[in-house]
């Protein structure tokens, strides 16, 4: 391969070139692209973090606490507190027996005694906000150390796929391991299990209010008069597998929705389990064999809505909605039909195998040919910003800038999540905010060669016309917002 396919290889699949990454032996970049994927399945610099039930007792221990200093700074008795705080939501009465580990690290927090001063506002640490916090430092650190960054990127890519996140403070608090523990382990295996992984992820069922999905005629839908939730089994046709254009209808659907009822969570204090981890519930489930998508599924329990799952994955209407998702992300807006019939005839060859799938996408001819007319959006102008000044952004800085860049992270609008169209980050502020944050980086390294760093991370995309527009600026700073600004930085 060409220093031309390394550059492109850099830019358009990874997450930009480092001062230096241009300049190592030539290789198979697509040999290389994808050995670097294993060491995205579980980088260590994310071992520190909590798991799902750790960060649903963090945040079931920082809610209760925040209720109880309220209610103890109004003034309220210990009986009426002790009775507000058993109509919060996730918590179950007391079952019998000893008391769980879950349910001693959550009495804890305790509301202030009778010779404590009442506080005016919860005196306790925002515990969502430390999470977050937590997750984004790991992942800078890892967006810096990533060689070329193409693993990072299907992270991103397959992440979004199964987007989970919004405006519910408890799946914001479990959205990184979301990705820990449903995404990346899964890189380098099958559609399959990531889609199993993604679906019963606490995350994705709370996100898509199937916790409280019930079956009309089930033990606990006809005891509470309650029925079913659709968003869950809608968003896994639409959105995750067969695409909008598959060919389901609606009772495909609503049969989808029954099949998966009993899917839900383990509440924090519940004895039945791990708190926050998913958990199948038979006296939600709604009885009888189901019609969905052509097929009749007559399993019971939990392994109805498993086995739907299993043929979704292997459909061949799955194949092409991922194969057009995957070509217009990393390649064209429009994608070509040769890429995309390439792509999803790697992943019905191969049942669905991801490396299968990532390599046939990086072999098609437009992989390395196609002109690099597609904006970075916002997360990876920015982690390739980071990478080409080599410096670092604290992980406070890096949540305010994507907000004000228009792409925060776990707060996509919706579960289509963030556009992969240019467009969509065209607009002239979003332009704006661009360049303020190109100057503010800019600022913050010194010693910088603005004319040698571009031809360090751009090397032979570098035009003559961006080269000569650095040289002229009237300050190093200014000059290294250009490189930034450049066509060639922004587009891949």
């Amino acid at each position: 391969m060409s220093i031309d396919a390394r550059a492109i290889a850099f830019r358009r699949f990874g997450l930009g070139a480092r001062p230096g990454d241009l300049g190592k032996p030539a290789s198979d970049i697509v040999s290389e692209l994808l050995a670097e994927v294993a060491a995205a399945t579980s980088p260590e610099q994310f071992r520190p973090l909590g798991n799902t039930s750790d960060l649903t007792l963090d945040h079931f221990a920082y809610v209760t606490g925040r209720r109880a200093a309220r209610m103890e700074a109004a003034g309220m008795d210990k009986e009426t507190q002790a009775q507000q705080m058993q109509a919060m939501p996730d918590t179950p009465r007391p079952q019998a027996g000893p008391p769980t580990e879950a349910q001693l690290r959550a009495s804890r927090v305790q509301p202030p005694g009778p010779h404590q001063a009442r506080p005016s506002a919860p005196a306790m640490p925002n515990a969502v906000q430390e999470a977050l916090m937590s997750e984004f430092a790991a992942r800078l650190r890892v967006a810096r150390k990533a060689s070329i960054g193409f693993g990072e990127r299907l992270v991103l890519f397959w992440t979004n796929h199964f987007t989970v996140g919004g405006a519910d403070q408890a799946v914001h608090m479990i959205a990184g391991a979301f990705e820990r523990e449903a995404i990346r382990p899964h890189l380098n295996g099958s559609f399959h299990d990531m889609l199993a992984a993604a679906e019963s992820h606490p995350a994705m069922v709370r996100y898509l209010n199937n916790e409280r999905s019930m079956g009309p005629n089930s033990v606990a839908g006809k005891r509470q008069n309650k029925g079913l939730n659709e968003n869950l089994a809608r968003e896994i046709l639409e959105l995750h597998t067969v695409g909008v254009d598959g060919g389901y209808t609606q009772a495909d659907v609503t049969a989808f929705a029954r099949a998966i009822t009993g899917w839900t969570v383990v509440p924090p204090l519940a004895n039945d389990g791990e708190p926050g981890t998913f958990i199948f519930r038979p006296n939600m489930h709604e009885p009888g064999p189901q019609h969905v998508f052509g097929r009749d599924y007559a399993q019971s329990g939990v392994d109805q809505g498993r086995a739907v799952l299993a043929d979704l994955a292997a459909h061949s209407k799955t194949a092409q909605h991922i194969a057009f998702k995957l070509v217009r992300h990393f390649i064209s807006d429009t994608p070509p039909p040769a890429a995309v019939a390439a792509v999803a005839a790697a992943f019905e060859h191969s049942n669905g195998s991801l490396p299968a799938v990532h390599e046939a996408l990086l072999r098609t001819d437009a992989a390395f040919n196609e002109p690099a007319q597609k904006l970075r959006p916002p997360v990876e102008f920015v982690l390739a910003s980071i990478r080409a000044l080599e410096t670092d952004l604290e992980p406070p800085r890096y949540q305010r800038v994507m907000h004000l860049l228009g792409q925060q992270p776990y707060m996509a609008p919706s579960p289509q999540g963030w556009s992969d169209d240019s467009k969509a980050w065209l607009a002239p502020d979003s332009i704006r905010t661009r360049l303020e944050f190109a100057n503010l980086l800019s600022q913050k390294v010194g010693g910088i060669r603005p004319v040698e760093r571009a031809k360090g991370v751009l090397g032979p995309l570098l035009t003559e016309e961006t080269q000569t527009t650095i040289e002229r600026a009237e300050t190093g700073e200014q000059a290294l917002a250009l490189l930034l600004m450049s066509p060639e930085f922004q587009r891949r």
